[in-house]
Protein backbone atom coordinates (compact mmCIF):
# COMPACT_ATOMS: atom_id res chain seq x y z
CA UNK A 1 0.00 0.00 0.00
CA UNK A 2 3.14 2.22 0.85
CA UNK A 3 4.20 1.48 -2.45
CA UNK A 4 0.81 3.31 -4.52
CA UNK A 5 0.89 5.71 -2.28
CA UNK A 6 4.51 6.81 -3.36
CA UNK A 7 3.49 5.91 -6.83
CA UNK A 8 0.56 8.13 -6.98
CA UNK A 9 2.51 10.97 -5.16
CA UNK A 10 5.74 10.56 -7.93
CA UNK A 11 2.76 10.05 -11.34
CA UNK A 12 0.34 12.90 -10.02
CA UNK A 13 2.21 15.91 -11.60
CA UNK A 14 2.90 14.02 -15.00
CA UNK A 15 -0.67 13.02 -15.52
CA UNK A 16 -1.78 16.38 -14.70
CA UNK A 17 0.47 18.32 -17.05
CA UNK A 18 -0.29 15.33 -19.87
CA UNK A 19 -4.13 15.70 -19.30
CA UNK A 20 -3.35 20.39 -19.81
CA UNK A 21 -1.99 19.15 -22.39
CA UNK A 22 -4.17 17.12 -24.27
CA UNK A 23 -6.41 19.73 -23.70
CA UNK A 24 -4.42 22.17 -25.18
CA UNK A 25 -4.12 20.31 -27.89
CA UNK A 26 -8.08 19.90 -28.48
CA UNK A 27 -8.66 23.71 -27.83
CA UNK A 28 -6.23 24.27 -30.62
CA UNK A 29 -7.98 22.19 -32.77
CA UNK A 30 -11.40 23.74 -32.85
CA UNK A 31 -9.95 27.27 -32.37
CA UNK A 32 -8.16 26.78 -35.86
CA UNK A 33 -10.95 25.23 -37.58
CA UNK A 34 -13.35 28.14 -36.93
CA UNK A 35 -10.74 30.54 -37.92
CA UNK A 36 -10.58 28.45 -41.36
CA UNK A 37 -13.98 27.95 -41.26
CA UNK A 38 -14.83 31.72 -40.87
CA UNK A 39 -12.05 32.56 -42.78
CA UNK A 40 -13.59 30.57 -46.44
CA UNK A 41 -16.98 30.96 -45.42
CA UNK A 42 -19.08 31.29 -48.63
CA UNK A 43 -22.40 33.68 -48.08
CA UNK A 44 -22.99 34.41 -51.42
CA UNK A 45 -26.34 33.76 -52.14
CA UNK A 46 -26.13 31.57 -55.29
CA UNK A 47 -22.96 29.81 -53.71
CA UNK A 48 -22.72 26.60 -52.41
CA UNK A 49 -20.54 25.06 -49.34
CA UNK A 50 -22.33 21.85 -48.50
CA UNK A 51 -20.67 18.96 -46.47
CA UNK A 52 -23.25 15.67 -47.27
CA UNK A 53 -23.35 12.06 -47.62
CA UNK A 54 -24.29 11.13 -51.34
CA UNK A 55 -25.71 7.50 -51.80
CA UNK A 56 -23.28 6.12 -54.49
CA UNK A 57 -23.80 2.82 -55.96
CA UNK A 58 -24.94 1.06 -52.48
CA UNK A 59 -22.16 3.17 -50.72
CA UNK A 60 -22.63 6.55 -48.37
CA UNK A 61 -19.97 8.68 -49.78
CA UNK A 62 -18.83 11.54 -48.00
CA UNK A 63 -18.78 14.75 -49.91
CA UNK A 64 -18.08 18.24 -49.69
CA UNK A 65 -19.63 20.46 -52.53
CA UNK A 66 -17.96 24.28 -52.20
CA UNK A 67 -17.82 27.45 -54.39
CA UNK A 68 -19.13 30.95 -54.96
CA UNK A 69 -21.75 30.72 -57.62
CA UNK A 70 -23.40 27.69 -58.95
CA UNK A 71 -23.57 28.43 -62.40
CA UNK A 72 -19.27 28.21 -62.73
CA UNK A 73 -18.33 24.74 -63.80
CA UNK A 74 -17.99 21.38 -61.86
CA UNK A 75 -14.35 20.53 -60.74
CA UNK A 76 -14.73 17.01 -59.34
CA UNK A 77 -11.38 16.37 -57.57
CA UNK A 78 -10.06 12.32 -57.17
CA UNK A 79 -7.91 12.42 -53.98
CA UNK A 80 -5.10 10.38 -53.52
CA UNK A 81 -6.76 7.35 -51.83
CA UNK A 82 -7.92 4.94 -50.85
CA UNK A 83 -6.05 6.35 -47.01
CA UNK A 84 -6.61 9.29 -45.21
CA UNK A 85 -9.14 11.94 -44.82
CA UNK A 86 -7.91 15.35 -47.04
CA UNK A 87 -10.71 17.41 -46.54
CA UNK A 88 -10.10 19.34 -43.87
CA UNK A 89 -7.42 21.40 -45.89
CA UNK A 90 -9.17 22.02 -48.81
CA UNK A 91 -11.45 24.78 -47.75
CA UNK A 92 -7.69 26.98 -46.69
CA UNK A 93 -5.99 25.74 -49.66
CA UNK A 94 -8.13 25.85 -52.28
CA UNK A 95 -10.81 29.24 -51.45
CA UNK A 96 -9.40 30.52 -54.91
CA UNK A 97 -10.61 27.85 -56.40
CA UNK A 98 -13.83 28.34 -55.34
CA UNK A 99 -14.19 31.79 -57.13
CA UNK A 100 -14.09 29.64 -60.58
CA UNK A 101 -15.59 26.48 -60.04
CA UNK A 102 -18.10 24.46 -57.69
CA UNK A 103 -15.10 22.60 -56.01
CA UNK A 104 -16.40 19.15 -55.00
CA UNK A 105 -14.23 16.32 -52.98
CA UNK A 106 -15.67 12.99 -51.79
CA UNK A 107 -14.34 10.64 -49.91
CA UNK A 108 -13.82 7.19 -51.65
CA UNK A 109 -14.60 4.25 -50.21
CA UNK A 110 -12.32 3.14 -47.70
CA UNK A 111 -11.02 6.74 -47.33
CA UNK A 112 -11.86 9.56 -45.06
CA UNK A 113 -15.43 9.56 -43.30
CA UNK A 114 -16.64 7.13 -45.93
CA UNK A 115 -15.10 4.77 -44.62
CA UNK A 116 -17.18 4.44 -41.45
CA UNK A 117 -18.75 1.61 -43.23
CA UNK A 118 -16.47 -1.46 -42.95
CA UNK A 119 -18.74 -3.73 -43.78
CA UNK A 120 -19.62 -1.71 -47.40
CA UNK A 121 -15.62 -1.80 -47.92
CA UNK A 122 -13.97 -4.85 -47.16
CA UNK A 123 -12.04 -5.08 -50.34
CA UNK A 124 -12.69 -2.26 -52.95
CA UNK A 125 -12.34 -2.92 -56.33
CA UNK A 126 -10.74 -0.74 -59.22
CA UNK A 127 -14.25 -1.40 -60.72
CA UNK A 128 -15.66 -0.08 -57.81
CA UNK A 129 -13.63 3.33 -57.67
CA UNK A 130 -14.23 4.01 -61.35
CA UNK A 131 -18.17 2.85 -60.87
CA UNK A 132 -18.37 5.50 -58.37
CA UNK A 133 -16.22 8.34 -60.17
CA UNK A 134 -18.12 7.57 -62.94
CA UNK A 135 -21.51 7.92 -61.57
CA UNK A 136 -20.17 10.49 -59.25
CA UNK A 137 -19.76 13.07 -62.11
CA UNK A 138 -23.14 12.40 -64.02
CA UNK A 139 -24.89 12.76 -60.70
CA UNK A 140 -23.10 16.57 -60.34
CA UNK A 141 -24.00 17.17 -64.14
CA UNK A 142 -27.38 16.55 -63.75
CA UNK A 143 -27.94 18.22 -60.61
CA UNK A 144 -25.77 21.49 -61.08
CA UNK A 145 -27.08 21.64 -65.04
CA UNK A 146 -24.11 21.30 -66.53
CA UNK A 147 -22.92 19.18 -69.62
CA UNK A 148 -19.41 18.49 -68.75
CA UNK A 149 -17.47 18.39 -65.11
CA UNK A 150 -14.10 18.96 -65.19
CA UNK A 151 -12.09 15.63 -63.50
CA UNK A 152 -9.05 17.26 -61.49
CA UNK A 153 -6.71 14.73 -59.08
CA UNK A 154 -4.83 15.25 -56.10
CA UNK A 155 -1.80 13.71 -55.27
CA UNK A 156 -1.52 11.08 -57.82
CA UNK A 157 -5.77 10.65 -56.93
CA UNK A 158 -6.08 7.63 -57.97
CA UNK A 159 -4.06 7.98 -60.90
CA UNK A 160 -6.32 10.51 -62.75
CA UNK A 161 -5.31 9.69 -66.52
CA UNK A 162 -5.75 6.27 -66.05
CA UNK A 163 -8.77 6.25 -64.02
CA UNK A 164 -10.38 8.18 -66.89
CA UNK A 165 -9.03 5.69 -69.64
CA UNK A 166 -10.87 3.42 -67.33
CA UNK A 167 -14.24 4.95 -67.13
CA UNK A 168 -14.30 4.74 -70.89
CA UNK A 169 -17.01 2.23 -71.89
CA UNK A 170 -18.22 1.79 -68.89
CA UNK A 171 -22.57 2.17 -69.00
CA UNK A 172 -22.79 6.00 -68.03
CA UNK A 173 -19.43 7.48 -69.12
CA UNK A 174 -20.00 10.14 -71.46
CA UNK A 175 -16.06 10.84 -72.73
CA UNK A 176 -18.48 14.36 -74.14
CA UNK A 177 -19.19 15.02 -70.56
CA UNK A 178 -15.91 15.69 -69.42
CA UNK A 179 -13.77 18.83 -69.90
CA UNK A 180 -10.29 17.96 -69.29
CA UNK A 181 -7.72 16.77 -66.37
CA UNK A 182 -6.69 19.15 -63.66
CA UNK A 183 -3.84 18.50 -61.45
CA UNK A 184 -3.79 19.39 -57.86
CA UNK A 185 -0.98 19.96 -55.67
Amino acid sequence: MKLLNVLAKILKWPFLLLIILMLLILAARFAGRKIIESKTEITHPSGIDLCKIIQINGAGLHTLMRGIDTTNPVLLFVHGGPGTPSMPMHRFYEAELTKHFIVVHFDQRASGKSAKQPDLYKEPTIQQYVDDLVEMSVRLAKQFGHEKVVIGERRCGFNGANLKMLCEGQKNWQPSKTTRMGLGV
